[in-house]
């Protein structure tokens, strides 16, 4: 649903960047993969209560299979705008220095084996977002800074 939001502001705000459509499916794709988590994550006290939704009708098996395609397809967008320069190479860096910092405990859970992405996703979310906004601030206050 995030999607909508978006495009309200798109079609409000239009500024005839045709990438613009991307970025809708970039919100899309991650706005999915929120939704389908937390209809995961509750999903035992949904069916006691009666509750049905997604996750619900098609199983646990391809509700995580929809999940780890909307992360793929969200990624692939990201890939797509580093390649038609939208995002600036450069702000690759940002991730790449923070991510193993903020995500090292859950890194090595996984290497070790004791921990499994799909299923115990819930301790890299906070991290993640953190690495991402972290990120999208430094493009932000990049972007203001008078430089040449």
């Amino acid at each position: 649903m995030a999607g909508l939001q978006f495009l309200c502001a798109y079609f409000t705000y239009d500024q005839g960047k045709p990438y613009s459509w991307l970025f809708f499916l970039f919100v899309v794709f991650f706005s999915v993969y929120g939704e389908l988590n937390n209809e995961l994550r509750d999903i035992v006290v949904d069916q006691k209560a009666g509750i049905r939704h997604t996750a619900d009708l098609i199983g646990l098996k391809w509700t995580k299979i929809l999940m780890i395609a909307s992360i793929v397809g969200a990624v692939a967008v990201i890939v797509t705008f580093l390649a038609m320069q939208v995002i600036p190479i450069w702000l690759l860096i940002v991730p790449a220095v923070l991510g193993p910092m903020l995500l090292a405990e859950q890194l090595w859970r996984l290497v070790r084996r004791e921990a499994n992405v799909v299923d115990d996703r819930e301790a890299l979310h906070q991290p993640a977002l953190l690495v991402g906004v972290i990120t999208i601030l430094a493009w932000f206050i990049a972007d203001k800074l008078p430089l040449g």
